[in-house]
């Protein structure tokens, strides 16, 4: 049954999703098992990558990564293909956007955020999209009061990666807008 849903949910969000080729290329029931289980490992390998470069301590970063990769919101993930892609991609983006505002704006620095950025948009978990960007302007906002960095500098640079990002998963947001734009999701609709 678990593979079931995990087929399910494939089918709908990561329909472009480019690692979703296991599912194409190995059996179902095991390939679902070995989807799920290398975004966790991917994930928790982020997350340590990812406190590291914020603490410079192997100590916090190695916990953090393990109560990424063992918390029940993961596991839980681990059911729903989408979220535990999303989630995977999470550190890596919110390292690869902060590592541009620290080192600078050079041009390998951008196209590996917009990279990062556009496989986590690929994978069509939303609300871990949302809670990644929702994070990095947690982090940005705070970049600005502590450091005072040049607020147009660090929002030109998120933005070269956002737009880059976009561009390189249009072909799946593209059609998603247009749903959107064609749903009928107002209060006075049913009357």
């Amino acid at each position: 049954n678990l593979h079931l849903q995990g087929r399910a949910g494939m089918e709908n969000t990561l329909a472009l999703y480019p690692l979703s080729l296991v599912y194409l290329l190995f059996p179902v029931p095991w390939s679902f098992g070995l989807f799920c289980l290398g975004h966790l490992l991917l994930g928790a390998v982020g997350m340590y990558f990812l406190v590291f470069r914020l603490t410079g301590n192997a100590l916090a970063a190695s916990v953090t990564g393990l109560v990424f990769g063992f918390n029940g919101f993961t596991w839980y993930g681990l059911m729903w293909p989408h979220l535990i892609a999303a989630s995977a991609w999470m550190p890596w983006v919110i390292c690869a956007v902060s590592d541009v505002w620290r080192r600078g704006s050079g041009l390998q620095n951008l196209i590996i955020g917009g990279l990062l950025a556009a496989l986590q948009l690929l994978t069509g978990g939303a609300e871990i999209i949302l809670q990644t960007w929702l994070l990095l302007g947690l982090l940005l906002g705070w970049r600005l009061y502590k450091r005072g960095d040049s607020p147009a500098k660090l929002f030109l640079k998120a933005a070269i990666m956002v737009m880059l990002a976009a561009g390189l998963a249009a072909v799946q947001l593209l059609p998603f807008l247009d749903l959107l734009s064609l749903s009928q999701r107002i209060a006075g609709y049913a009357s």
